[in-house]
This record gives C-alpha cells, structure tokens and sequence, in this order.
C-alpha cells in the first residue's frame, strides 16, 4: 500500500510504503500534483516484504524522467537489503536525467529528513 500526504508549508510529499510492496501499487498509484521544488520523502520502513521487480524500478525511473521535473530533492527510507538495493538501482536509473532532481537512499529516516533540510 502506499499513501501520499502533501505537507504544503514544508514543501514536501510524504510517501509512506506499508505491507507488501508490489510492481502494481506503483502502477495503481495516483500522485498527487505538487508544486515545483518539493521535496519528496519515500519511507518504505513498514514494508513487510518486497515484490517489486527490476522491470518495474526500471519503468518508475523512465516514468519520473518522462515529466516535468516538480521533485527536488527526493529521500528515500529503506531498511531491508532487498529495498536498499532496489532504491539504490532507481537512484543510479534517475540520475542525470533529471539534473534538478537529486535522489538518495537512507537506511534510517533520521538521515533522510536531515538531508532534505527537516529537524529530526
């Protein structure tokens, strides 16, 4: 499951991950329009198990760089091995398409918030 919550005075999209994360809650997932410049924290902690696929971090990152470029600065939370390598292969995917979009992957969400600017 995946769930958005737009926090407009900090200019950041929380995106929180819970229970089973699979190829299709990406594909069914609505992203909300968010201004240029926000920050993006993707907290993946409360996943329970990973079946997301190589093809689809592979189709996210083609996505993300087919639009406009609205995120930042994007954070992403991910504390099991499978995730940390699987947000890993979607930050090196992304990286230089979107030169204005920096993307990093934190094993504590207390990494994440700092390097996007927020207090612990």
């Amino acid at each position: 499951m995946i769930e958005y919550d737009y926090d407009e005075a900090r200019g950041l999209l929380r995106v929180t991950a819970s229970g089973v994360l699979a190829d299709v809650d990406f594909r069914e997932a609505k992203f909300p329009d968010v201004p240029v410049g926000t920050h993006e924290l993707l907290d993946t902690s409360a996943v329970t198990r990973v079946e997301l696929s190589s093809a689809e971090v592979r189709r996210l990152a083609e996505v993300d760089r087919s639009g406009p470029v609205r995120i930042a600065r994007m954070a992403i939370v991910a504390t099991t091995a499978v995730g940390f390598g699987l947000a890993r292969m979607y930050q090196t995917l992304s990286e230089g398409d979107h030169p204005a979009t920096e993307v990093r992957v934190f094993r504590d969400t207390d990494s994440a918030r700092a390097w996007l600017g927020l207090d612990a």
